[in-house]
């Protein structure tokens, strides 16, 4: 009895899960369910960014093997300052809500944004200098 059980509220539970994960974040409109939304979001979105940037480093390394590594330097150098502009850019943003619980919330949802365009970035990079 027991093994049929487990599975049917497995079954009926689904559709409750389902639907609860394609929330957007922020539709229950409590800030520690938005922080930690906003939070699973921008881990999800790091690897992305981490593995596009470790693919290009790897690629820039094989193929400047003959040449004097400008281009991976290059690359190297404009991380270090894409995330310092990140990270002032986002501490700004969380001002507009200087003290209060949210002002967290709105560092995260704007780490998050540049996050996915330095992606995006790094992704036409590969592609203008390799045609992947």
């Amino acid at each position: 009895m027991k093994r049929i059980i487990l599975p049917v509220l497995l079954c009926l539970a689904a559709p409750a899960l389902a639907e609860e994960e394609a929330e957007p974040c922020g539709a229950s409109g409590i800030t520690i369910d938005i922080h930690n939304c906003v939070s699973a979001d921008l881990a999800l979105e790091d690897k992305r960014l981490n593995a596009t940037y470790r693919d290009l480093i790897a690629l820039l390394k094989t193929r400047d093997k003959e040449q004097d590594r400008t281009n991976e330097e290059s690359l190297r150098r404009a991380q270090r300052a894409w995330v310092a502009f990140r990270d002032a850019d986002c501490e700004f943003a969380g001002k507009a809500m200087e003290g209060g619980t949210f002002e967290v919330v709105l560092q995260l949802q704007c780490i998050l944004k540049h996050t996915s365009a330095r992606n995006q970035q790094l992704t036409d990079l590969r592609e203008m200098h390799f045609g992947e």
